[in-house]
């Protein structure tokens, strides 16, 4: 099956960049592109590539507390420690 190609114009909209940014991302070799009759290009398999390259992963969730205590119930308890106090 033969690729779809993109011209730079269309590659940086797909990918949401100016013309400019992708021409040097595409030079520096940070995304993978082809010449056509001198003109940058890019198949779909690569604006993916670029897409996936730019992806970080999401961050995991805080481990448990190894007392099987979170934080909240001891801030609650000492702002109505707190506010006793302020009433004595």
């Amino acid at each position: 099956m033969i690729p779809t190609i993109y011209d730079l114009a269309q590659a940086a909209r797909i990918l949401g960049f100016s013309e400019s940014y992708l021409r040097s991302k595409l030079r520096d070799r940070t995304f993978a592109g082809m010449k056509r009759a001198g003109r940058w290009a890019m198949t779909e398999a690569q604006i993916e590539a670029a897409i996936e390259s730019m992806c970080i992963d999401a961050r995991p969730a805080d481990p448990p507390s190894p007392s099987g205590l979170s934080a909240l119930p001891v801030l609650e308890c000492i702002d109505s420690l707190s506010e006793t106090a302020a009433v004595q």
